[in-house]
């Protein structure tokens, strides 16, 4: 099916945005200024310090925001004419659970504040960007192994009642 393979080459796309971003943006926003000598001369100017860290990590924040929800939205008006005829994929799977709401946001920030600890500990752009890789690679495994242990997982399955048949739901287990 044409429509299957597009899904999976664009939710594959969508979920190493995450990393592309860690890598990519991250590890560099605060390892170069480190390593280039910016970070002495930003504290030599009249803006403070304090400030000047304050509204690079902001914009930083706000563009992967921003860039994560566009892309999300993009993806759910893209997918929604056809999501129907496909009732065999899962909500759980990583095709939709990363790529829609706000666990493709938290996964990018998340990766992106992971690379930009990174970056300021080592101090080195490229052993940063290297190490942010293997971050963000072991953040994804571990997300997709303890996702589904978040929170309570309901299933609900609808079968033709008669009326005047009383619904009963189980009951939760402590």
């Amino acid at each position: 099916d044409p429509y299957i393979g597009a899904f999976s080459s664009v939710t594959t796309g969508l979920t190493a945005i995450h990393v592309i971003l860690g890598v990519l943006l991250g590890a560099p926003l605060l390892a170069g200024d480190l390593e280039n000598g910016t970070a002495k001369l930003i504290a030599a100017q009249s803006v403070s310090r304090h400030r000047w860290l304050a509204t690079k990590l902001a914009l930083t924040g706000l563009v992967v925001v921003v860039s994560t929800v566009t892309l999300s939205a993009v993806f759910v008006w893209w997918w929604s004419p056809i999501k129907l005829d496909y009732v065999d994929i899962d909500w759980s799977s990583r095709e939709f659970f990363n790529t829609t709401g706000p666990a493709p946001v938290a996964l990018s920030l998340l990766s992106v504040s992971g690379g930009v600890l990174i970056g300021v500990i080592l101090r080195r752009t490229l052993a940063a960007m290297v190490v942010t890789l293997g971050f963000t690679v072991a953040l994804q495994m571990v997300w997709g192994y303890f996702k589904l242990s978040l929170g309570d997982i309901v299933t609900a399955t609808t079968k033709p009642v008669s009326p005047g048949t009383p619904i009963t739901f189980p009951s939760s287990v402590p």
